[in-house]
């Protein structure tokens, strides 16, 4: 009798086999089919996680404005002038300048009331602890002839600037990367020592802990390719390609009015917005810095972006009249979105059909096609939880 081992197989039994390979194809196609069902799922899905962590990272920031006004009296201006001497007399500042300096003045007397800024002329060395403000932290002082501050680096901050410095402090680099370091204790000159990190006993913790690895000088962009000023914005991590784009940020100055001019990325191309800008300046790139400049409409304009409204301008018997803009007695911030772009910003009217009024000719300034407002489908702003759209 023979074994289980040596017995022969019947011709009935079952055999073994592999996959053929058109049975293989067939489950390759299937899986390659539900991927590419799951894929956009997927994707989406990230989108939206995306576009609501910035959400809550506006949030956040709106709540450290908060702050920062419950503890200055004031909200920060989005765009101001800092001069190293503490001279911001219009001999000094320029005629690009000039219009900024009292607004930057204003401010920084309500902020720091004890600090020694002159409107008419040069300052002793000796009227500023440490010599001088030394707001970007670079450690040179500026020049002085028989004791007075004769000249010295004059710093133009947009409202992503803005943001960046009065929340987080003065600028430092550590490891190669930006970081925020407060401002100092000393009541008379809050740039003293702006050089020195980590932060110790003499200087205040930021307001807002930005993330140093989303901390970038990308702007302002000047004629011969070169890039940043020394004060870095704060990007919002959602674009998806290219150059990351930063929460940027409006004041309404207390009711007092938005100012376009306070953030200028030229996104869209030049427009015309009234701004004049000196020989020396517009040759080396530098953004316009004009004050008070008309909101866009049809005849006007203002580089992108710009503050939002609760709707079109509306043009009767020839003149344009703006509706009101979006907290009017407080502030706005932006997100460019996943797109990196912010569109040129203007009429929002929430709830509506069409919202961004895309199709509203009186909503676009002149050369700019309608099409262009669909860039902001995706920016997420304080005003609104999420996408615009």
């Amino acid at each position: 009798m023979n074994s289980p081992s040596t017995r022969a197989r019947s011709p009935l039994a079952p055999r073994r086999r592999g996959f053929t390979l058109v049975e293989l194809l067939v489950v390759i196609v299937i899986i390659a089919i539900l991927i590419a069902l799951l894929l956009p799922a997927i994707n989406g899905a990230v989108r939206t996680a995306k576009v609501a962590a910035a959400s809550a990272e506006i949030n956040q920031i709106a709540q450290a404005l908060a702050q920062f006004k419950a503890q200055y009296g004031v909200d920060p201006p989005s765009r101001i002038v800092l001069s190293e001497t503490g001279n911001y007399s219009p001999a000094y500042l320029g005629n690009t300048l000039a219009p900024l300096g009292p607004r930057s003045v204003s401010y920084l007397r309500r902020i720091w009331p004890k600090m020694t800024l002159s409107t008419t002329g040069p300052l002793s060395a000796s009227q500023i602890p440490g010599g001088w403000y030394d707001f970007n932290g670079d450690n040179k002082a500026p020049t002085i002839a028989n004791g007075l501050l004769t000249s010295g680096q004059i710093h133009v901050l947009d409202g992503a600037e803005c943001l960046v410095f009065f929340l987080g402090g003065l600028p430092g680099i550590v490891d190669g990367a930006y970081t925020t370091t407060g401002f100092s204790k000393n009541p008379s000159n809050p740039a003293i020592n702006s050089n020195i990190t980590p932060l110790g006993a003499n200087r205040s913790s930021p307001t807002f802990e930005f993330r140093p690895g989303r901390l970038n000088d990308n702007y302002p962009v000047f004629a011969n390719g070169t890039t940043g000023n020394g004060f870095p914005e704060y990007s919002d991590n959602l674009s998806a390609s290219g150059t990351p784009q930063p929460f940027v940020y409006f004041s309404s100055y207390e009711g007092a009015g938005y100012d376009p001019d306070d953030v200028n990325y030229a996104e869209e191309g030049a427009l015309k917005d009234g701004t004049v800008v000196n020989a020396t300046w517009a040759a080396t790139g530098q953004p316009s810095s004009g004050i008070g400049s008309i909101f866009f409409n049809e005849v006007n304009g203002s580089f992108a972006p710009n503050p939002y409204t609760n709707g079109a301008p509306i043009v009767s018997t020839g003149n344009t009249v703006n509706p009101e803009y979006i907290n009017k007695n407080s502030f706005q911030i932006i997100s460019a979105g996943i797109d990196g772009q912010f569109g040129p910003g203007g009429g929002y009217k929430a709830n509506a059909t069409d919202p961004l009024v895309f199709n509203a000719a009186a909503a676009m300034p002149v050369n700019l096609a309608p099409s262009m407002r669909q860039r902001e489908q995706d920016n997420v702003t304080n005003f609104k939880g999420g996408r615009l759209d």
